[in-house]
């Protein structure tokens, strides 16, 4: 049906489309008649010129829907010949087929030509927002079931993981441990021996060992940011043995004199 130029000369139009899923349903005319109502409702109030409302009693669930309704195609046709925009109550009313805007954008139909009643937004802006809710919801589900099912294996007594991870985390940080100490003796000879002096740099430090054939704990070549901490330990301990040595020689230094000054 397309308008004369004299009726379009009036202000905006619109098409209004609404839909039942069974001709039960359209028969009684209540969820129809709803729709209807609420159209023409909401083309009055944004100032459209309705034209008409086409109605059809039949599935908008799957792909084949879109073109499986004949008024919805004639009230495509309409609003194209007579530039108007399509109005429909809600967008379960229009299609339940998310490839939907796919196929209105082969008829040359833009998303946002589209308005729903309920939501007050054109099917574009519904779209975007559809897209970010599908996947929030998506994820929701996923983590839900997720927990779910670890819940469920938890009550049935089922252990995640490897049930020996403290033991095995702990004999591998003991092993580590011993590794590094034997690495940190292995350069307190190489100090007794002199083949470090006090006076090394943590680089030449490193370039020793590495000439020696002495790798870190975690079996890499040294340089002077690994060496820092196993160097600075060896050093204190060559520190505590000669302060000890020196300890032993004053105590004997003092009990030879107590001696001396008993005869």
């Amino acid at each position: 049906m397309k308008m004369s130029k004299s009726e379009t000369d009036l202000g905006k139009l619109a098409v209004g489309y609404a839909r039942v899923s069974t001709t039960g349903q359209g028969d009684k005319g209540t969820s129809l008649e709803a729709q209807r109502r609420a159209i023409r409702t909401f083309s009055d109030h944004m100032g459209y010129r309705l034209i008409e409302v086409f109605e059809d009693a039949a599935s908008g669930a799957h792909e084949k829907s879109f073109n499986m309704r004949p008024n919805l195609n004639h009230a495509l046709d309409c609003m194209k010949e007579n530039d108007a925009i399509l109005v429909v109550y809600d967008w379960d009313r229009f299609s339940r087929y998310r490839g939907v805007p796919e196929q209105l954008k082969k008829r040359g139909i833009s998303k946002d030509r589209v308005l729903c009643v309920k939501s007050g937004e054109d099917l574009r802006r519904a779209s975007e927002a559809a897209v970010f809710e599908r996947a929030s919801f998506d994820r929701e589900m996923i983590s839900r079931r997720t927990k779910d099912g670890m819940a469920a294996k938890k009550r049935a007594g089922e252990t995640f993981g490897n049930p020996d991870i403290k033991n095995v985390q702990a004999s591998g940080v003991k092993a580590y441990s011993a590794k590094a100490d034997r690495v940190v003796h292995e350069i307190v000879e190489h100090i007794r021996r002199g083949t470090l002096d006090d006076k090394d740099s943590c680089g030449v430090v490193a370039k020793k060992l590495n000439a020696a054939g002495l790798l870190t704990a975690h079996d890499k070549s040294w340089n002077k940011d690994r060496v820092k901490g196993p160097l600075r330990k060896a050093r204190a301990l060559i520190k505590a043995e000669q302060s000890s040595e020196s300890d032993d020689i004053d105590e004997e230094g003092y009990e030879h004199e107590i001696t001396f000054g008993m005869f």
